[in-house]
């Protein structure tokens, strides 16, 4: 009986922290296919009819992006103040590391944005 009580409580757990992470993920009213472009969909097939409105995805998304690497910055920055004050300085430095890691990604992910839409306007200029 503590065996089912055990395995019961192991789905229960998995469930809720399902159903939390999914919460979070939509929390600003995405639809879950809102903002996916991906590369592969600008291939031999892509439909140029539609360049217009996936450019407006990308460069929405690109500027969801950027306001969001900006809030999670200055948060952190708050962290990594705190921390310091309270003479937490390993938490510090794990927070200036992440930070530092955010900077770094950012960057990425605008640049892969910038050649989709490129791929589109090569695309859709030789095909129209």
């Amino acid at each position: 009986m503590k065996l089912n009580k055990t395995i019961a409580a192991v789905v229960a757990t998995g469930a809720l922290l399902t159903g939390v992470g999914a919460t979070a993920a939509y929390a600003e009213g995405a639809s879950p296919a809102a903002g996916r472009v991906r590369a592969a969909a600008i291939g031999k097939n892509f439909d140029c009819s539609k360049a217009a409105e996936v450019k407006a995805t990308l460069e929405d998304t690109k500027t969801k992006l950027a306001s969001m690497h900006e809030e999670r910055v200055a948060l952190l920055n708050e962290w990594k103040t705190t921390a310091a004050d309270a003479g937490l300085t390993k938490l510090a430095a794990r927070v200036d590391k992440r930070i530092a890691k955010l900077d770094e990604r950012g960057p990425k992910i605008g640049t892969r944005i910038d050649k989709l839409e490129q791929r589109i306007d090569a695309k859709c200029s030789a095909a129209g």
